[in-house]
């Protein structure tokens, strides 16, 4: 055991303290400087900033994390010295090296850079605009940073608006569209300030009052003057329904005086077009809201918002009661908080309360008869849309609609739910019936779900996925056309790309072809290309040149995150295959 014990003891003892680390040869990181250099000259805009703070393009990173490749430049350099020549904070430069399985960077989801050829029609004779777009045209880098590049290095006299507009007028640039759907013409000019007592706005919204582990739903059915701003009715219900509206009236009628406003505007709700809401309403003339539009019912649910700003929600109840109990206290809530928003001074008012404003008001004839041409108008403009949609209808589905609410219960006095349905395809109509019938007889059904608003979803969304299925078939019959002329260009390329180098560098350039695709079926076509590549590679010689393309997909944030992990799934599977 002693000999033994001798014999290893040269192995076994060390001296305190990490091992020397060689110094590098100084050839090796001027390498790694020229090469960055060369790099940063010939792609400007891919490092943007000053000092500390600095942005780098996906570019950049797959050209560092390229450095140390098997006989790269950087392969044999430590981390420091690699990050002092190539000018990146050490930080950043292990996050680039990391292993791709622990990236927990958040998905950028943008888009990657596709610039079209400028047109020689657009070229410009003025010599700064000239150079704006050309200057464009070999960068590499964000537009903020070439707006600041052209202000600051190029000494062009202009503003990130209107280098933004030429670039997008000369199609160098597409912006991204943050607008929302176009507004139908007819719906503009809903509301018209005027006087107090021309135009009251009616809706609903749902309390919740928790009282000893009970949870009751009830209905906060209010009226708002659009001139005033006053709330001159609130009533809590069981449900938004036409009694709820009714009894809401009566009680601005009641604040009022008894003196009806010239016009009542409701949403489009089903049980608006109840039969009993046009008697109740006869004094007045009734408007609907624009249909998908808040904003035509601004004055009520403005006062709503001030509602959930000033209560808690759910609203909690101790003391021992039943739901009648709970619905009086919610109503004195709801009371108290409209007749205190109505005493509050109010600047537009002039200094004073809306119940001020309402009472002190007094029209002219004149006034009247103006405000009178606008909801007549108002009220012309509606029927021609109902009109429109009525001839649009299909009979048919109408009919079945009409026939089947019936028999699910839901209440469409006015035909008003069965109107906007039968504009889906009929199958779909048919599935959506089907599904609220059964979720309805297995009590799955949610318990303060709206029965039209929930069947309308439904019918939706299976409308959806029959025009996504039919749209899929027709996608795939004209992409297989087209397939040839899109695929015929990037076959030539691969066959480039295999003629010009090794298994290894070929593979390589796979994946670099696959981050730079500007369309997804380019994406899949390199994708298969580098599998093919990497698989013929023996084991042991397609390790380490996957851990390298992997980090080089982790640096390519601008890609979709769900197309790096496809990406390396791809080349995963193709160096350690298993069986299925």
């Amino acid at each position: 055991m002693r000999a033994r014990l001798c014999e290893a003891l040269s192995d076994l003892h060390h001296t305190a303290g990490r091992p020397a680390v060689a110094e590098p040869q100084p050839d090796r990181v001027l390498a790694v400087v020229k090469a960055s250099r060369d790099f940063i000259m010939d792609h400007p805009g891919v490092v943007r900033g000053h000092g500390t703070r600095r942005s780098y393009h996906d570019r950049f990173r797959r050209f560092v994390v390229g450095l140390f490749a098997p006989g790269a430049a950087a392969c044999d350099l430590p981390l420091d010295r690699a990050a002092d020549a190539v000018g990146v904070p050490l930080g950043t430069l292990k996050d680039w090296l990391r292993t791709p399985g622990d990236d927990s960077s958040p998905d950028t989801s943008a888009p990657p850079d596709h610039r079209p050829e400028l047109d020689p029609l657009l070229s410009c004779a003025q010599p700064q605009i000239a150079t704006l777009l050309s200057e464009y045209e070999a960068w590499d880098g964000d537009l903020s940073s070439f707006c600041d590049h052209a202000r600051e290095q190029l000494r062009l006299p202009f503003g990130r608006t209107f280098i933004t507009e030429v670039l997008t007028a000369a199609g160098l640039h597409r912006p991204a569209s943050r607008g929302g759907p176009h507004q139908a013409p007819w719906s503009r000019g809903s509301m018209h300030t005027g006087f107090p007592g021309l135009q009251w706005f009616g809706d609903g919204k749902q309390l919740r009052i928790d009282f000893r582990g009970q949870q009751f739903l009830f209905n906060l059915e209010a009226m708002v003057d659009r001139a005033s701003n006053a709330a001159v009715g609130a009533r809590v219900c069981d449900a938004e329904d036409a009694q709820a509206v009714i009894a809401c009236f009566d009680e601005a009628l009641h604040t009022t005086g008894g003196q009806p406003p010239l016009a009542v505007t409701l949403d489009n709700r089903p049980s608006n077009f109840a039969p009993q809401i046009d008697d109740a309403l006869s004094c007045t003339e009734l408007l609907r809201s624009t249909p998908g539009r808040g904003q035509a019912k601004a004055p009520v649910e403005g006062a709503f918002g001030l509602f959930q700003q000033s209560l808690p929600a759910p609203i909690v109840i101790g003391g021992k009661t039943d739901k009648d109990i709970a619905r009086g206290i919610a109503q004195q809530v709801a009371t108290a908080f409209f007749r205190g928003r109505n005493g509050r001074l109010r600047r537009k008012l002039g200094g004073l309360t809306p119940a001020q404003a309402y009472d002190q008001s007094s029209p002219s004839q004149d006034q009247i008869d103006e405000a009178l041409k606008y909801i007549l108008e108002r009220r012309r403009r509606e029927q021609i849309a109902r009109q429109t949609r009525d001839r649009r209808a299909d009979p048919v589905r109408r009919q079945l609609l009409g026939e089947r609410l019936v028999l699910l219960g839901i209440d469409d006095p006015a035909g008003e739910v069965s109107l906007s349905l039968c504009g889906y395809s009929m199958p779909a109509i048919l599935r959506g019936l089907a599904i609220y019938q059964g979720k309805k007889e297995q009590g799955t059904l949610p318990l303060d779900h709206d029965p039209g608003r929930y069947l309308g979803g439904i019918i939706r969304n299976v409308d959806a996925a029959e025009h996504l299925e039919r749209t899929a078939l027709h996608l795939l019959e004209l992409r297989q056309r087209a397939g040839d002329l899109q695929l015929a260009p990037l076959r030539e390329k691969a066959a480039a790309i295999r003629s010009a180098g090794l298994s290894s560098a070929t593979a390589s350039a796979f994946v670099d072809a696959a981050l730079d695709s500007a369309s997804e079926l380019a994406f899949r076509f390199w994708c298969s290309e580098a599998r093919e590549a990497i698989a013929s590679l023996p084991t042991e010689a397609a390790t380490p040149i996957y851990h390298l393309l992997t980090r080089s997909i982790a640096a390519a944030s601008r890609l979709l995150r769900r197309q790096r992990e496809h990406l390396i799934a791809v080349l995963a599977a193709a160096v350690a295959p298993v069986a299925a």
